[in-house]
């Protein structure tokens, strides 16, 4: 029987067809196939470049004169010499927390926060090509960036759209309590926070035991990048895992090995990595009560931005005080209500734990939890602002105002859902705008030019009083000697020795003999008096060092507030 003429087909295409009609065909269902990968990834792209562009405008001018300027707060200049020292540390051989100031004094990086990976990434940074300072400010801007993309990333594993997630990102990391920040990098390199949040995402809808350890190490890591949030985070994170015991039986047993490994290696970590501060608190002591009880939140301090806040600021500053303005946004707060409201069971109940958490931190000594972690946990007691908790607070209040947008915006058509997107990060960059300030920076010393080396001991005046160390200079005189490195007898820190304390009453009578003597006697040798400093007392005063026969006059050179004079002790001792 004859068969019927019925030309073989390959998936639903003649063969008789022509090459550019299969060609065609091929095309478009490869498309098909990718097209929602690629969109995915334009979507995350595009909120990519919406975070930086928010960023740059909600901090501008900073990005503006990122070589030349620095957010204008002692802290900056500490945060600069900081990852410099890491830098340059490990390049010369040096002992990393042996650093150079308060000499003699030792492991004196312990005295505050070393953010030993923020200076990982400086140098990755100098290493590229870029000066000491621009690189400190890329690493900052940095820093806001990639926090907002992790949070903005976290918010996408609970809502699966781009868009409302980039709202949480910007709510976590441009709010007012870190723009008022924007000068302390150990409080902005926070995007292990997030990163926490959805390795354990990955972890439990996985079951895998590699992102249940990743989970773990991610506290290790953010407190490398800065000891306060760290701390905090640990103190959260166990009302994400939690949600361990919802696991079926066999999945959680893998989980529950990863977190085990990476609670053993975190573990080692911080441990390794708190050695040199115990070590540091038998010179500096701890803090006091008294001190944290300054720091702590009270409930009108969430209503307020600080002074500098473009919109808020001049109504809502009255709230707060120096690290107490803590006022989420008004956007934040709305989309916030919403997405408690909108979550699914289990995302209401992580993170509105998560954010009750993080709210009775920051109110340290006025709250239930910091006073009993600081009873029965020292690393507690070195904690100066208890109301930095409060990022705890905002990314989970941040996940939720994406979860609120979300829901909201299924509710609208697509040009109706672009527009409110648009206008809700106006709005909240509106909100957040805070205008920093910025004080320019000058060119390190020429101290190669005077004898001054690595191993000379260098006195600056003038020091600060005893009595009010918060008004000082020192993190000037830090600064400016970034690549050369002299040992300083002067020095800023969090916390300041009891040997530095006594010489700032010894040289009260700088510049008398007495005074000068007691410099020789610490090791100094040599002396720098600025004149931009000491404004109207710099002429008698350098004129009495002239006539000294304690010191020699070597030379001076020219600074950005005026002239440096140079000295050299006469009978000063070379320092090993």
């Amino acid at each position: 029987m004859r068969q019927p003429d019925v030309k073989p087909r390959r998936n639903g295409l003649s063969f008789a067809q022509s090459p550019r009609v299969i060609n065609q065909a091929s095309f478009k269902h490869g498309w098909s196939r990718w097209r929602p990968g690629f969109m995915q990834v334009a979507m995350a792209g595009a909120g990519i470049l919406a975070i930086v562009a928010a960023t740059v405008a909600v901090t501008w001018p900073y990005a503006r004169f990122l070589d030349t300027t620095i957010p204008g707060h002692t802290d900056a200049l500490f945060g600069l010499w900081r990852v410099s020292w890491i830098t340059d540390a490990y390049a010369m051989g040096a002992s990393l927390f042996d650093a150079p100031i308060f000499f003699p004094a030792t492991n004196t990086l312990a005295y505050s926060d070393a953010i030993l990976l923020p200076g990982a990434l400086t140098a990755v940074f100098q290493w590229m090509g870029a000066s000491p300072l621009l690189a400190y400010n890329s690493l900052t801007l940095f820093a806001l960036v990639w926090s907002g993309c992790a949070a903005a990333f976290l918010c996408h594993t609970v809502t699966r759209q781009w868009a409302p997630s980039v709202i949480a990102g910007l709510i976590f990391t441009l709010n007012p309590h870190r723009m008022e920040h924007l000068e302390r990098i150990e409080l902005l390199t926070s995007f292990f926070t997030p990163l926490f949040f959805v390795c354990w995402h990955f972890a439990k809808t996985r079951s895998s035991a590699a992102w249940a350890a990743a989970t773990v190490l991610c506290i290790a890591g953010q407190f490398l990048s800065g000891m306060y949030e760290g701390l905090f985070l640990a103190c959260v994170a166990p009302c994400a895992l939690v949600e361990l015991f919802w696991i079926e039986a066999k999945a959680r047993r893998r989980v529950f090995i990863g977190l085990a490994a990476g609670a053993g290696v975190t573990a080692a970590i911080v441990l390794s990595y708190s050695a040199p501060y115990y070590q540091a608190r038998d010179q500096v002591g701890e803090r006091s009560l008294a001190e944290a009880a300054s720091y702590s939140a009270t409930p009108e301090n969430f209503v307020a931005v600080h002074p500098r806040n473009w919109l808020l600021g001049p109504t809502l500053s009255r709230f707060g005080a120096a690290e107490r303005n803590l006022f989420p946004g008004v956007c934040a707060i709305f989309l916030g209500i919403v997405g408690v409201v909108a979550a699914e069971r289990r995302v209401r109940l992580v993170y509105a734990a998560t954010l009750l958490v993080g709210l009775d931190l920051s109110l340290g000594t006025n709250g239930l939890l910091y006073p009993m972690l600081r009873e029965i946990a020292s690393p507690f007691r070195g904690i100066r602002v208890p109301a930095r908790a409060v990022m705890m607070m905002m990314l989970p209040l941040a996940v939720f105002a994406g979860i609120g947008l979300s829901w909201l915006g299924r509710r609208l058509n697509w040009p109706a859902r672009t527009a409110v997107m648009a206008v809700v990060i106006a709005l909240v960059c509106a909100e957040y705008r805070t205008t920093p300030t910025l004080w320019d920076l000058d060119r390190p010393m020429p101290l190669v030019d005077y004898g001054i080396g690595r191993k000379s001991v260098l006195l600056e005046m003038p020091l600060p009083s005893p009595e009010r160390l918060d008004i000082n200079f020192d993190g000037h005189y830090m600064v400016s000697h970034i690549g050369e490195w002299p040992r300083l007898l002067n020095g800023y820190s969090g916390r300041y020795p009891e040997h530095y304390i006594d010489m700032l009453r010894e040289l009260r009578t700088f510049p008398d003999e007495g005074a000068l003597r007691s410099a020789v006697g610490r090791g100094a040798t040599h002396l720098l008096v600025h004149q931009g400093w000491m404004s109207d007392r710099y002429p008698a005063v350098a004129e009495q060092l002239l006539k000294s026969r304690e010191v020699v006059f070597v030379g001076t050179f020219r600074e950005l507030i005026g002239e440096v004079s140079v000295f050299m002790f006469i009978n000063s001792r070379p320092a090993r």
